[in-house]
């Protein structure tokens, strides 16, 4: 979809922030603002501040602030895209597809979202009704789900019968090619004939972030029925691998807590919230996976899978591991006791407490494995049996992918196996290397690609699987390297990237490169910034200078922009980016300045530390890729002499060719600077959306 700027400013104009911002946080006239409790941070004396006249919010306590797309940006913790679909639906504005394909597609995936709607209700009506859900009803009463409950997740009934949902469709003329799409219909393999896939089914609506019905799961109400669950299959608007049941009702509590809870059922869920646990969600028939992972960092810090018993508490870790070990997300097992599931633990006396008490009681995924391994350990009397069992350990951490993972998370992982099996890290660090397969960047591994190179679905920021580090954090995994390691394409004459081993060196590399970028979509005056040796980033880090297909290509298209003295910088980046259709690029704009965002957030002072950090770290890479073919030329046969001249002028500051039209001023004053008489202004945190 192509997000074009008459497009955004139609539907910021269509957008009042007052009433946008008062549906979410009770706001008080004072003057010619409203004040509020800011909903970034932990607020008690009302701080945040909405301009009417500028349509803007800030917050003076935690510096948030911004424009329309970037309240819901933040508060729904939703991509810019995501935000400017979401405004548009809601001031009733159509944002038009750049080409026929495109708009059939989004015609399709309109037409599912009112099918699933109008079923929706028809389903909530079939329970209602007197005769026909009598049974449905009696069976929620008998399981404790009140009234409420049944409202808030717009629990609904398929009756019984092979074509009730047919015939009702066929009375309003709805389309039955579209109900087919959804899978609501299915046809005889005798006649051809359709019929309904629910039939005497209690409905469960599965609905996306947003609250909008996009699927549907049924459980039997005859015993003689199979199977117990079914559920809609996957269509243009629902994947069951990215979707969890509940996350639009549980999305405040988890933003809050910092915390989700995931469970195993439909009914679990709904017992959860009746009992005021209600940052709890649940998958639909799969395990964990990355792509529900990618979606939960936007709100929480912590997941912790519950499960109703010690066996399925070890199977649940061993599917958990993976995300554990290469996504940005601590993943804990919580096993109940009792072997209860959550809904009788919270229905039991004193379930709160008890609930509570297992949830704060998880254990990470990785020290759940590190306990079954001393317990293993502790069975096996032979030296070869320990043995086979550490081995096996490390075989299984090498199958979750601990080769992909953070430096500091595999050297936690080494030492606490040292501690565990009486061995010195040094040992336990050739043995995790000797099970390491050797893998290639873009290869077999989505979690472990450089930029560009085969990016996961769940990774559309390019792949690169590093996490971004604290001040000095690039820059001294980039350092710790033999400075004959490979590098990248995009560097002289250095292999290409695909083929290159990720080696820490290059982790810290990619890992500063998101920063940079991230942190100039967030502050785009720090283009202008003068860094500690004197340049400005537009002399120090060129496109030419960053690696990876990807991240090159975005960066230069930011780097024109800015180079330029655009303002909007990450709305008309975008806007650019979708005209391109090059929605991969899109993902990895906004994941980055997602992240620093998060940055800025927790630790402010520390912003631009980190940025100039990553800074320091491209520079220190290229700095010292020069001076190994440097040297290798001198040891082919140049004097002394020459090589150390070509060294001094490679390290002169360097003349750039094309200064920035544009001062820092015209970006308005810095995070954290006395705003101008009149309100808040909305330079750096409104005009770069």
């Amino acid at each position: 979809m192509g997000f074009q700027d008459d497009s955004k400013h139609s539907v910021q104009q269509a957008t009042d922030i007052v009433e946008l911002v008062g549906e979410h946080v009770a706001l008080k006239r004072q003057g010619r603002e409203f004040v509020g409790l800011c909903p970034f941070h932990d607020d008690h004396s009302p701080s945040m501040h909405v301009v009417p006249d500028k349509q803007i919010y800030k917050c003076f306590s935690c510096g948030a602030g911004g424009d329309v797309f970037a309240f819901v940006m933040n508060y729904h913790r939703m991509s810019f895209p995501e935000a400017l679909a979401h405004l548009a639906q809601r001031a009733g504005i159509e944002l038009a597809p750049p080409d026929p394909g495109a708009r059939r597609q989004a015609d399709q995936r309109q037409r599912l979202l009112e099918t699933h709607q109008r079923v929706a209700a028809y389903f909530q009506k079939m329970l209602l009704d007197t005769q026909v859900g009598a049974e449905a009803r009696e069976y929620l009463s008998g399981r404790g789900i009140s009234d409420e409950m049944v409202h808030s997740f717009s629990i609904g009934l398929a009756p019984a019968g092979w074509s009730s949902l047919l015939e009702f469709a066929r009375q309003r003329k709805w389309s039955t090619e579209d109900l087919e799409a959804a899978g609501l219909l299915l046809r005889s393999e005798k006649t051809g004939n359709p019929y309904d896939r629910f039939r005497n089914r209690l409905i469960f609506p599965i609905a996306d972030a947003m609250g909008r019905p996009i699927a549907f799961g049924g459980r039997k109400l005859d015993p003689a029925d199979e199977p117990k669950y079914l559920n809609s299959p996957e269509h243009a608007l629902f994947d069951k691998s990215a979707t969890l049941y509940g996350l639009h009702l549980a999305r405040s509590a988890m933003i809050q807590t910092r915390r989700a809870v995931i469970v195993e059922g439909y009914t679990d869920v709904i017992g959860c919230h009746q009992a005021g646990a209600c940052n709890v969600v649940a998958t639909l028939g799969t395990a964990l996976t990355p792509r529900h992972a990618a979606m939960l960092r936007r709100y929480v810090e912590q997941v912790a899978l519950v499960f109703d018993g010690d066996e399925a508490g070890q199977k649940a870790a061993d599917r958990a591991l993976e995300v554990f070990l290469r996504e940005e997300l601590d993943v804990a097992i919580a096993v109940l006791p009792d072997g209860l599931d959550p809904a009788d633990l919270l229905a039991s006396e004193g379930g709160s407490q008890r609930w509570q008490q297992a949830i704060e009681g998880a254990t990470d995924a990785l020290e759940y494995q590190f306990q079954r391994l001393g317990g293993a350990m502790r069975q096996r009397s032979t030296v070869t049996g320990r043995q086979q069992a550490v081995e096996a350990f490390i075989q299984s951490l090498v199958r979750a992918g601990l080769d992909a993972i953070h430096p500091l998370r595999r050297a936690m992982v080494q030492r606490r196996l040292g501690e565990l099996t009486g061995l010195a890290e040094s040992t336990v660090a050739s043995m995790l290397r000797a099970a390491a397969p050797r893998r290639r960047v873009g290869t077999d591994r989505p979690a472990a690609t450089a930029a560009g190179a085969g990016a996961s679905p769940s990774r559309p920021q390019g792949g690169d699987s590093v996490e971004p580090g604290g001040p000095g954090a690039p820059e001294a995994a980039a350092a710790g390297e033999s400075s004959q390691d490979q590098a990248p394409a995009g560097v002289e004459d250095e292999p290409a990237l695909s083929s290159t081993p990720l080696t820490p060196r290059m982790r810290g590399l990619l890992a500063a490169q998101r920063q940079i970028v991230g942190s100039l979509l967030c502050e785009p005056m720090l283009f202008c910034r003068t860094l500690p040796d004197g340049l400005a980033l537009d002399e120090a880090v060129t496109p030419s200078e960053i690696v990876g297909p990807d991240m090159a290509a975005l960066y230069e298209q930011l780097y024109n922009r800015l180079i330029d003295g655009g303002r909007q910088v990450l709305a008309a980046l975008l806007a650019d980016l979708g005209e391109q259709g090059r929605g991969d690029l899109i993902e990895l704009a906004t994941d980055c300045e997602r992240q620093m965002q998060q940055q800025r957030q927790r630790q402010p002072e520390l912003f631009h530390v980190v940025f100039e950090d990553a800074v320091a770290c491209v520079r220190r890479y290229h700095q010292q890729r020069r001076y190994e073919r440097m040297r290798q030329a001198g040891a082919a046969g140049s004097d002394l002499e020459q090589l150390l001249r070509r060294v001094a002028e490679h390290n002169r500051p360097r003349i750039p060719t094309r200064m920035p039209q544009v001062s820092p001023a015209a970006f308005g004053p810095a995070p954290g600077a006395p705003a101008p008489p009149g309100g808040p202004s909305p330079a750096g945190a409104s005009q770069d959306r």
